[in-house]
């Protein structure tokens, strides 16, 4: 004998399949209960504590991807966030931190600066690179940090970057020569001045170079070019 089922018990089956996603989403069997963090260091991953508790608890079914990348992304050198929910309850967020190529120093205050020329706030341990100052004018210190990032083995070669309102840039290297450069021609010009002055090391040792053409050096007066 065929059975069916009455009226009521199928809307009562339709309106139980229709809540079940509901209460499954409001479940505390999908509470967040544990968030890794990978990408950081000790240091790095003690600095995002707040934010992890923040994550703990919430529901991993109705949680956004946007919103934890909005909560990671609040920190300033923080770079870029991967997030991948487990079920029940677990959330493994990949974390990439900026890297610094630079220290930005002006007046009292300085930052890190990462290859696209934003300053940030970090991990002390990862102030590598040359102290920037000077007076930019805007998009400079972007040019030159974008310069340091692909130019890291030149970049360790020097102590200090500084930066003239009109567009000028002086390296300092390890040996406290200052060298006035343009960027394009900066690594064969600082090649060619580190060779000579292993032969002539009085060279550079009185006021400022203008190395900005290959193979011409030009002494100048302390200081530099003008503003």
């Amino acid at each position: 004998m065929i059975r069916h089922r009455s009226p009521t018990r199928k809307v009562l089956g339709s309106i139980a399949l229709c809540f079940l996603p509901v209460l499954l989403a409001h479940s505390a069997l999908f509470s967040i209960r544990t968030v890794e963090v990978a990408g950081l260091n000790d240091f790095q991953r003690a600095q995002v504590a707040t934010q992890v508790a923040h994550l703990k608890g919430k529901n991993l079914l109705l949680l956004s991807l946007a919103e934890v990348r909005g909560v990671f992304s609040a920190v300033g050198w923080i770079q870029d966030v991967e997030i991948r929910k487990v079920l029940p309850g677990r959330l493994h967020v990949h974390l990439v931190p900026r890297r610094a190529v630079g220290v930005w120093l002006q007046g009292q205050g300085e930052a890190l600066v990462d290859g696209g020329g934003n300053l940030y706030i970090g991990d002390p341990s990862d102030a590598g690179g040359p102290v920037i100052t000077g007076q930019p004018r805007g998009g400079d210190l972007r040019t030159v940090a974008g310069f340091l990032e692909a130019e890291a083995e030149l970049a360790g070669r020097l102590s200090a970057v500084e930066l003239k309102a009109d567009g000028g840039i002086a390296f300092i290297d390890a040996d406290g020569h200052r060298l006035w450069v343009d960027l394009a021609t900066a690594r064969s010009s600082l090649d060619l001045f580190e060779r000579l002055v292993r032969d002539c090391p009085e060279l550079g040792r009185d006021g400022d170079l203008d190395i900005r053409r290959p193979g011409r050096f030009i002494r100048l007066g302390h200081g530099g070019p003008k503003a």
